[in-house]
């Protein structure tokens, strides 16, 4: 019986320290700087591609957005990832953030230098390919979202993925019309091992519950 328990312990143990891990972190190699002279309106990105070490899990993302060129007290930043067929957004979202006004990140030190957007944990496909990007959406839909980029001045690029974008800020044109390659943009993914399905924590918890149960009868069973 103790071994029985002991063992649930572990895979408890083990299946929560899964979740908790994260520590392969893909981004550009280079040197950064501002390039103020690229100004973009729309939803900007990178296409990634999943590690294939077990780490399969999207915990957290960035693209270097730095600056909202209109109305940073009013405008609007949301972040988005999908899966990529090669030369658009498909399928449906897999993770959007919350509507958070970009002044939020200009002024919080703790999103310097950039956004980070924590997703909880995505699970997605060893090898495939997804798209991660940010939008600026103006608070007036009369005008443009359009902010500067952070950009990779010199140096390699990441090997496995291209900087897109595209000049709309309708969600439905992202799945639909083809996206533009863009000049090598900072930005940085963060995987963890796989977050557990509901069902393995359902199961765990059953398995408790019968061996306390299972503790309970036994003595009477011994006494008759």
């Amino acid at each position: 019986m103790r071994s029985q328990t002991g063992f649930l312990i572990l895979c408890a143990a083990l299946v929560a320290g899964t979740a908790a891990r994260a520590d392969t972190v893909i981004e550009p190699l280079g040197d950064y700087e501002l390039n103020t002279n690229v100004v973009i309106e729309g939803a900007i990105g990178e296409t990634i591609k999943v590690p294939t070490n077990g780490d399969t899990s999207l915990v957290s993302f960035a693209i270097g957005i730095v600056n909202d060129e209109l109305s940073p007290s009013g405008d609007n930043l949301l972040a988005e990832v999908y899966a990529w067929d090669g030369s658009k957004a498909t399928g449906p979202a897999l993770y959007t953030s919350p509507l958070t006004p970009i002044a939020t990140y200009l002024t919080d030190p703790t999103y310097a230098p950039f956004p980070i957007f924590e997703t909880g944990g995505i699970n997605l496909t060893a090898g495939a390919e997804y798209v991660i990007f940010v939008d600026v959406l103006p608070t007036n839909p009369a005008d443009l979202g359009v902010y500067y980029v952070d950009e990779l001045q010199s140096g390699a690029g990441y090997a496995d993925g291209t900087s897109v974008r595209i000049l709309s800020d309708d969600p439905s044109v992202w799945t639909t019309e083809d996206w533009q390659e863009f000049e090598p943009t900072d930005f940085v993914a963060t995987f963890g091992a796989p977050v557990p399905e509901p069902a393995t924590w359902i199961l765990l918890a059953a398995g408790f519950a019968g061996l306390a149960a299972g503790s309970r009868l036994r003595p009477k069973f011994r006494a008759g």
